[in-house]
């Protein structure tokens, strides 16, 4: 239990500095001179990554318990890992939809028709960068480069502007 017990902090500590690495790349690779004031956001999203390394070494352990015939589908550790496995295959999925909406976006030989697919597809989060790249494509038909202008979004209207 003890090393369950330090498996789990490993895991939390683990999520938190996987976050902190990763806005520490942004910062430090951002050529915007108002990059630094990112590393404020070490804690707002450390913590929850800590929540998440935390729970998907907790998922694991119920699993491997659930495997071995120690507890059951109906104990509350193992309902608890459900919880969080279904919650890191909904985020996943989401991230997956919106690379995949981007990855069109910003491809060059993206077709308008291809372009307007994307412009009508839900995604959960990361709207704006597709949006903007969206913006940005030489192909984007009118019609959406008018919607877009209409979103109030700074930075998409400028690149409206600039195609």
């Amino acid at each position: 239990m003890q090393n369950r017990k330090a498996i789990l902090k490993a895991g939390a500590y683990a999520g938190f500095i996987g976050a902190a690495v990763f806005i520490l790349h942004a910062v430090f690779t951002s050529t915007s001179s108002t990059a630094p004031i990112g590393l404020l956001l070490i804690p707002v999203y450390g913590l929850p990554a800590a929540g998440a390394g935390w729970a998907l070494v907790y998922a694991t352990f119920s699993l491997f318990d659930l495997r071995s015939g120690k507890v059951s589908w109906q104990s509350k550790n193992v309902q608890l890992a459900a919880v969080f496995l279904v919650v890191f295959l909904l985020a996943g999925l989401g991230f997956f939809v919106q690379q995949s909406a981007l990855s069109v976006a910003k491809d060059p030989t993206s077709t308008s028709r291809a372009l307007e697919e994307i412009s009508q597809r839900w995604i959960p989060w990361g709207r704006r960068e597709v949006d903007i790249s969206l913006a940005q494509h030489p192909s984007t038909p009118l019609a959406i480069l008018e919607t877009l202008a209409e979103s109030g979004d700074d930075a998409v209207v400028q690149q409206v502007g600039a195609n």
